[in-house]
């Protein structure tokens, strides 16, 4: 909300209250994945879309109706990239990933790595192929974080206020990555395994 409310301050766009009312209700509204817009055009400078898009793709607390990565998750891999980094600068060194002063266990982290993992896939798959209906790199970009973190002003930081006019088979993607999205992709694929199970199918 603060880097938000900064550049409008400095570049004299609007008043400090203005500032601080529209950063920190945009902040809030992203990072939970509401994604609740105030008006047609935000009033912010360039770069306040990109960390937008980026707080919505953290998204919410765990154990929250919110969409996205989650904010717990988001802060182990950084706990995990930066035990890695000393790792490698002390490779005799016992280091522990630890969140909230306790110790993550080594198979959480890896559960968490492989949702990362899953998440970038998803969202480049879908990308590409949202990509094909011929929108533009960042009407794609919002569009598939739009659906797969299921906040819907996400879309409109491109202008693209609408999916009518998209192919049907755009809006097939869409929906599915808004399904993923809403019960997260291990559940998902859980799921799929489930089925393929019952039919005698091992995957």
């Amino acid at each position: 909300g603060t880097l938000l409310c900064v550049p409008p301050i400095l570049h004299g766009t609007q008043s400090l209250a203005s500032a601080i009312g529209y950063g920190y209700f945009y902040a809030i509204s992203f990072l939970s994945t509401n994604g609740l817009m105030l008006q047609e055009e935000i009033p912010f400078h360039n770069g306040s879309e990109l960390l937008l898009i980026v707080l919505a793709i953290i998204g919410g607390c765990m154990g929250s109706a919110a969409g996205g990565f989650r904010i717990s998750r988001v802060l182990v891999l950084i706990s995990l990239a930066w035990t890695e980094l000393l790792r490698t600068l002390h490779p005799r060194m016992v280091i522990a990933v630890h969140q909230g002063g306790e110790v993550v266990p080594l198979h959480s982290a890896g559960r968490i790595l492989v949702l990362a993992f899953l998440f970038a896939a998803v969202f480049s798959a879908g990308a590409l192929l949202i990509a094909l209906a011929g929108l533009s790199p960042i009407e794609t970009i919002t569009l598939t974080v739009s659906c797969l973190t299921t906040t819907g002003g996400v879309a409109s930081l491109a202008d693209l206020n609408t999916a009518a006019v998209l192919p049907s088979w755009t809006k097939f993607i869409c929906t599915l990555l808004m399904i993923l999205g809403r019960i997260e992709i291990f559940a998902f694929f859980l799921f799929i395994g489930s089925l393929l199970e019952e039919t005698g199918h091992n995957w």
